[in-house]
C-alpha cells in the first residue's frame, strides 16, 4: 500500500522541504559554531519559501499537504531558528532568550491564524494580518550579519535584537494589513542578497 505521504509530494513539496532542511542545518552548523553558514542556512530558507508557492502555481502542484507542510517549515525556519542563532550570537544571554521565546510564540501564533483567516482581500490588493514570519525573519538575517561581523558590541547588540525579538513578535501577531509582494519585501529581495554576498567576502 503506497504511503499518504508519497502520494501527496511533488516538485513543489520537494522546494518546501528543502528550505526544512536548509533550517535544520543552521542549528547544526551553531553547533559547530560557525553562525556564518548558519545564517546562510537561514537564507536557503527564505528563497525556497520565495520559490516553492511559484512552483506549485505554475506546475499545479497546490494542495492541502502542501499548504500545511510550508506552515510546518515556517513554523521552523522563521519562529525557531531566528532566535536560536540570536541566543547563541550574543553569547546565550538569558534577556535575549526571553525575548527569543516572545518572537517563537509570536511566528506560531501568526502563522495559526493565518491557517484560519488567510488573506484579507482589499481594493484588489492582497494583505497579511500582521508582518509575515517570513518578512521578520528577513530582516532578522539583516541584523544577525551585522552580529556575525561583529560590526555591534557585544552590549548593544544583546539589547538591539533584544528588542528586535520583542518587537517582531508583537509585530507579526498584530492587526495592521501588511501588503503582499508589497514595497517592504521588494526591498528586503535586494537587501538579504547583498548581505549575503559581503556576509561571505568580509
Amino acid at each position: 500500500m503506497k504511503s499518504p505521504v508519497w502520494r501527496a509530494a511533488n516538485w513543489a513539496s520537494l522546494v518546501t522541504s528543502i528550505g526544512s532542511v536548509a533550517s535544520l542545518c543552521a542549528l547544526f552548523f551553531l553547533l559547530r559554531h560557525d553562525p556564518r553558514l548558519a545564517l546562510s542556512g537561514l537564507t536557503v530558507a527564505l528563497a525556497t519559501d520565495r520559490v516553492d508557492g511559484l512552483v506549485a502555481r505554475r506546475l499545479h502542484q497546490e494542495s492541502h499537504f502542501g499548504a500545511h507542510l510550508d506552515s510546518l517549515n515556517d513554523a521552523v525556519a522563521f519562529g525557531v531558528v531566528p532566535p536560536v542563532i540570536a541566543v547563541y550570537l550574543t553569547g546565550q544571554s538569558v534577556i535575549v532568550a526571553v525575548s527569543g521565546l516572545i518572537f517563537a510564540l509570536g511566528a506560531l501564533w501568526r502563522l495559526a491564524d493565518f491557517n484560519e483567516g488567510g488573506l484579507v482581500q482589499q481594493h484588489g490588493r492582497s494583505y497579511f494580518r500582521g508582518m509575515p514570519t517570513t518578512d521578520v525573519a528577513a530582516w532578522f538575517f539583516l541584523v544577525g550579519s551585522l552580529m556575525a561581523d561583529k560590526v555591534l558590541s557585544m552590549s548593544l547588540a544583546v539589547w538591539i535584537v533584544s528588542l528586535f525579538l520583542v518587537v517582531g513578535g508583537i509585530a507579526m501577531t498584530s492587526g495592521f494589513l501588511y501588503q503582499k509582494n508589497g514595497v517592504a519585501t521588494k526591498v528586503l529581495l535586494i537587501l538579504v542578497p547583498l548581505t549575503v554576498i559581503g556576509l561571505w567576502l568580509r
